[in-house]
């Protein structure tokens, strides 16, 4: 009691700097906010690898495509809409499979560099996202060339963490390199109904992007030199 008492008096005392305080981050942000809003649009190439029950160097590597939108609300936060086309498949002697993965995800984006330096002529952006989807995926395996093949459409969420770089071209035009790892909420996804492992399925995927940005040239010798992101 003697410590919430205290901690309650504190408050009190300190409540006038409280308020200042908060009414300082929130005019930064409207501030920032006003400087920096943009969208941006980005189509996306890269490889995709399987990680799941089977010997990962055993995954072939396939091409995946995807597009993504991005909205920054501060310099240092906003959040990316992503459509991910994704094939996967693997091929050993006793076993085989192929099939594709399809998501969607929101992701919540950090910009690294703009948390420390969110005024400066942004040549480079390290991004650091996080996001949670649904994967719609059709899947083939067999086992032998005399037996049946195994088949399963299903849908599963998932957890994607993605480390990106970006390079600004200029004012509107940038490209990006990014790792992803796709995590899996299933097992299933190489149809394997009888062999699951005990843990959940999931992606490499390393893409490049282009991306172009939606906003006017600043008008202001401040703004022009630093503005983009």
């Amino acid at each position: 009691m003697y410590f919430c008492a205290k901690f309650l008096l504190i408050m009190k005392r300190n409540s006038l700097l409280l308020i200042f305080l908060a009414l300082t981050l929130v005019c930064f942000a409207q501030r920032n906010r006003l400087k920096h809003e943009k969208w941006g649009i980005a189509a996306k190439a890269g490889v995709s690898l399987f990680d799941g029950d089977i010997p990962q160097k055993n995954a072939d590597p396939k091409f995946a495509v995807g597009a993504a939108v991005d909205y920054y609300f501060i310099p240092q936060v906003g959040f990316i809409a992503e459509y991910f086309y994704t094939p996967i498949g693997a091929d050993l002697p006793n076993f085989k499979f192929s099939g594709n993965v399809q998501s969607t995800t929101l992701y919540v984006s950090v910009n690294v560099l703009n948390i420390f330096y969110p005024h400066r002529t942004p040549t480079w952006n390290v991004f650091i996202n996080g996001g949670v989807g649904l994967s719609f995926y059709d899947t083939k395996s067999t086992v032998s060339p005399y037996s049946l093949p195994q088949e399963i459409s299903d849908n599963s969420l998932t957890y994607p963490v993605e480390l990106a770089l970006e390079y600004n071209l200029n004012h509107w035009w940038s490209v990006m390199g990014g790792v992803q790892y796709r995590f899996q909420a299933k097992d299933n996804l190489e149809a394997m109904r009888d062999k699951q492992g005990n843990s959940n399925d999931g992606l490499y995927v390393t893409t490049i992007a282009l991306k172009y940005k939606f906003h006017e040239r600043p008008r202001s010798s401040y703004g022009k030199s630093n503005f983009c992101r």
